[in-house]
């Protein structure tokens, strides 16, 4: 599939998701989408990344999941959500209510933020510490579980840069973040475990490799 019809079909779920889908946005032919977003606040971010390590001692995936496979989603967040951290250094925008979240699929497993029990982070870091560095970072704590009644406990994203360059502040934007400016230490990690036994678990880490805004404002 390509890009440009990956994106279309993307965007036709994320505007079933905010409520304002339309026949007519939903066509293969539109290529140049206006957004999803059904307030001016809403910031979607497309992101498509690779998994790097699978980590399921207990076989809790079923072997469904492979180094290079492909994880493609978005997540959404409110630009006009007011910092609550005290640090002038860190910024952090948790947001609690439908749409906000993130939402992936890979190899037609979903993970994603739970919409009946938002709890997603979004935190930026610029300058922080003895040795300044800054830092993109993404977390969502209540997921859907999969089909398997397995726990997703955990989805998050997190770039680095030693160099505290990438930042220029901790306000949020209405830009996806550039890749180039960052590392990806962590990249994007999804852990659950199995609910009979919450100490058999597993992990997925990917590195997101393409970073798109979808719509916003």
């Amino acid at each position: 599939m390509s890009l440009s019809v990956r994106r279309t079909a993307l965007l036709c779920g994320v505007l079933l998701f905010a409520g304002s889908l339309t026949l007519a946005a939903c066509s293969d032919d539109d290529d140049s989408p206006t957004g999803p977003s059904s307030t001016p606040e809403e910031v979607y971010i497309e992101i498509t990344a690779t998994i790097a390590t699978v980590s399921d001692t207990e076989n809790l995936l079923g072997g469904d999941f492979s180094v290079g496979d492909e994880i493609t989603g978005y997540y959404v967040y409110d630009s006009t959500m007011e910092d609550q951290n005290a640090l002038e250094t860190v910024g952090d925008y948790p947001h609690s209510t439908s749409p906000y979240g993130i939402f992936l699929t890979c190899n037609g497993v979903e993970f994603k933020t739970d919409e009946n029990d938002v709890s997603f982070l979004v935190e930026l870091v610029d300058d922080h510490g003895a040795t300044p560095r800054d830092n993109y970072l993404l977390r969502s704590y209540n997921n859907v579980p999969l089909a398997a009644d397995l726990d997703v406990d955990h989805i998050s994203w997190q770039l680095d840069d030693d160099t505290a360059q990438a930042l220029d502040s901790t306000d949020l934007t209405m830009e996806a973040p550039v890749l180039g400016d960052w590392e990806s230490v962590f990249g994007l990690t999804i852990t659950g475990f199995d609910p009979a036994d919450e100490s058999t678990t597993y992990m997925i880490r990917a590195h997101v490799t393409e970073c798109t805004l979808l719509g916003g404002g």
